[in-house]
């Protein structure tokens, strides 16, 4: 064979092993991550087996509480530096697995299993207890997985709460200076998170619902100077968020999808924002604001409604600005009979569904420089306002005078009317006229004043 014909060959066979090197570092990279994701999967994954099985614990005082962590040997000794830890534990009792009862010792209850048998009994009742923690369990099967009543300075996490015949999360009395948040809850057949009495200082946030009956988050006993904040509500056969009496409170960045009820339900808010929460897919009205008192929404999103979007039943004194609501098949935005005073500006509605997208029943409700998908033209100035005003449907007869041409770029407001104009030459005029005779007058005063000093002069010098 020729020495030329040798080495293309060599060349051919040293590439042909060098694909298969590659190939094989490949495959065995893939099957190196494949195991590492398997193996952290396993670790994550909680399995009853390696809990060890325990029976109910019942707490009804701080005494009880110390000789029971004696007896068990739990690490801590109740303090806040060091509090008592329970964990470990599988439970699968008929009734309460754990039961604490008028204490105010620091304690964490963590990485347990909270099995049921009938459903009959909540996971916990956890009642008139302060500096408590309840993180990263499992709770199912039971009829709620926790019931917690008249808590001061607890925290709830990182829970997951399944397949439970009640409530995922059952509040009925008054809580202060607690933290709800990163719990998961599932197919719990009558609700997600119910909270019946009032909230103080307490934050409910970064939650995920999904697939409950009747509603997803309930808070219904008054919000105070609490935040609930970027909770994902999904599937929920049912109304999405519920609140109560909010005061001095946030509600925002939550996500609500594929509610067969409504999505976003606010029942009397003072001096409250509620802003960038996400809505889709809702059954009903997107958005239901009653006795809105000095509060603002904004920057919300509200997609795909079989009703209206936002509906303001009553209140007074509130902003609805840069809210982006599209594709409902009722209004955008209506107000009801008992509004007044609310501001509607910089919005965009964005519908080829129906004819007009506000409706206005309310009292000198002021809708300005919104955009309107079918009202965007004529411009004739190109001073990015319609040169006609949108009309708005109801008794108000209101109507925007400046609808926007371009979604979200907002120009100074022109002069667009004759009647404007005059109006505007008029107080111009009535400005500028006191100017000009003050300026006379200041100027004739100082050569007046001029005039005695050069006269005092001479005098002097005669």
């Amino acid at each position: 064979m020729p020495m030329k014909k040798c080495k293309i060959l060599v060349c051919v066979l040293l590439f042909c092993l060098g694909i298969s090197l590659i190939s094989n570092y490949t495959l065995l990279q893939k099957d190196a991550i494949m195991n590492n994701s398997s193996e952290d999967s396993r670790m994550n994954k909680s399995y009853s087996s390696s809990y060890v099985p325990h029976d109910a614990i019942w707490i009804q005082s701080n005494e009880e509480f110390i000789s029971q962590a004696d007896l068990e040997g739990w690490a801590g000794n109740g303090s806040e530096a060091n509090p008592f830890v329970i964990t470990g534990y599988s439970f699968n009792q008929v009734t309460q697995p754990l039961r604490i009862w008028n204490t105010n010792l620091h304690w964490i209850f963590s990485d347990n299993i909270v099995d049921g048998i009938s459903g009959a009994q909540c996971g916990t009742w956890i009642q008139d207890v302060s500096n408590g923690a309840i993180v990263d369990n499992e709770f199912l099967n039971r009829h709620s997985g926790l019931y917690l009543k008249n808590l001061e300075n607890f925290i709830i996490s990182g829970n997951s709460i399944h397949d439970n015949y009640g409530y995922g999360l059952e509040i009925p009395g008054e809580i202060t200076n607690c933290n709800i948040s990163d719990n998961t809850i599932t197919e719990c057949l009558e609700g997600g998170i119910r909270i019946i009495n009032r909230i103080t200082n307490c934050s409910i946030i970064d939650n995920t619902i999904s697939q409950c009956n009747a509603f997803g988050l309930l808070v219904t006993g008054g919000v105070h100077d609490s935040s609930l904040m970027g909770n994902i509500v999904e599937e929920i056969n049912g109304f999405g968020i519920f609140v109560a009496m909010a005061a001095n409170s946030q509600i925002a960045l939550n996500k609500i999808y594929n509610s067969s009820d409504d999505g976003l339900t606010i029942s009397g808010l003072n001096q409250c924002v509620v802003d960038e929460n996400y809505i889709e897919d809702i059954n009903g009205i997107g958005m239901i604001l009653k006795n809105s008192v000095s509060s603002e929404i904004a920057n919300n999103q509200i997609n795909n409604c079989e009703e209206n979007g936002i509906e303001v039943e009553s209140g007074q004194n509130s902003t609805i600005m840069w809210n982006i609501i599209q594709d409902c098949l009722g209004y955008a935005l209506e107000f009801d009979i008992n509004t007044e005073f609310f501001d509607v500006r910089y919005n965009a509605f964005v519908s080829d569904l129906i004819d007009c997208q506000l409706h206005d029943e309310g009292i000198s409700n002021i809708v300005s420089q919104n955009y309107y998908s079918d009202w965007t033209s004529p411009d004739d100035d190109a001073d990015g306002y319609v040169d006609e005003p949108y009309d708005i449907d109801g008794l108000a007869e209101n109507q925007d005078l400046f609808p926007l041409v371009e979604a979200g770029i907002v120009p100074e407001l022109p002069f667009t009317t004759t009647e404007t104009t005059a109006n505007s030459a008029t107080t111009n005029n009535t400005q500028n006229n006191p100017d000009i005779v003050m300026q006379l007058a200041l100027a004739g005063g100082s050569v007046a004043v001029l005039l005695i000093f050069a006269g005092i002069i001479v005098l002097k010098r005669r």
